[in-house]
């Protein structure tokens, strides 16, 4: 016996034809459309990534020495000179799957013990690694913003995802954790600057560094720095 459900001779009002079934409409998804609060560019005229909390400046009057100021390209600091740069880490090494930044130390002091000298290098070596998983983080959002489908540099074209970095010759440490997709535009970069933030703080919360992430302890030089990680020179 036939099953009664799939036997024509069965059921005489059985249909036999083959259907075509449409393929379903795409359900608008709100997390695409822009809060209708949210401004869609800055002051400067570029739009803010969608989908983020835009920040917005109030900024100072033209002429006026108060802070803060749209961003001047021409005027944002370079590395600076007469540091010692390698790309040889002691005490932090950066994950494997992230990005690579130089290092730029200061000379050893003629006054300054090797113990001294290595804690500042830790000191430098740790700042620069947390910049390094900053880019990294910023990567990872412009990519799923799609930003490497109309991105000028070719490789970030060809693999499908972002992989630019800004050259380390020209720009200081804080601008190179953005992307050169990314506009050197204040409103923008501390759009991006609060989600990365937040990441950092998501995964501190949530997903604790494998061990191949944690800081090389048994390097690290237990004798305190007289030196600032963030500047040349304590």
């Amino acid at each position: 016996m036939g099953n009664p459900f799939h036997d024509p001779a069965r059921i005489p009002s059985a249909r036999t034809e083959t259907f075509v079934h449409l393929p379903r409409k795409k359900e608008p998804n709100p997390a695409d459309e822009p809060h209708p609060s949210w401004p869609t560019h800055s002051q400067m005229g570029n739009p803010y990534p969608p989908g983020i909390e835009p920040v917005v400046i109030e900024y100072a009057e033209p002429g006026s020495n108060c802070l803060p100021r749209p961003l001047d390209e021409a005027k944002i600091p370079g590395p600076g000179k007469g540091l010692v740069v390698t790309g040889d880490y002691l005490y932090q090494r950066p994950h494997e799957d992230w990005p690579r930044l130089k290092l730029r130390l200061a000379p050893q002091r003629p006054d300054e013990t090797d113990a001294q000298y290595a804690s500042y290098r830790a000191g430098i070596e740790r700042h620069t690694a947390a910049h390094i998983f900053g880019l990294y983080v910023c990567q990872k959002l412009c990519t799923f913003l799609g930003h490497f489908l109309t991105c000028p540099q070719g490789e970030c074209r060809r693999r499908g995802l972002c992989c630019g970095c800004r050259d380390e010759e020209r720009y200081w440490l804080p601008i190179l954790i953005y992307p050169p997709c990314v506009p050197l535009d204040l409103e923008i970069t501390e759009t991006y600057r609060q989600e990365i933030g937040a990441t950092f703080r998501r995964l501190k919360a949530n997903a604790p560094f494998s061990s191949s992430e944690r800081p090389i302890k048994a390097a690290r030089p237990a004798h305190a720095s007289s030196r600032s990680c963030a500047s040349g020179r304590g």
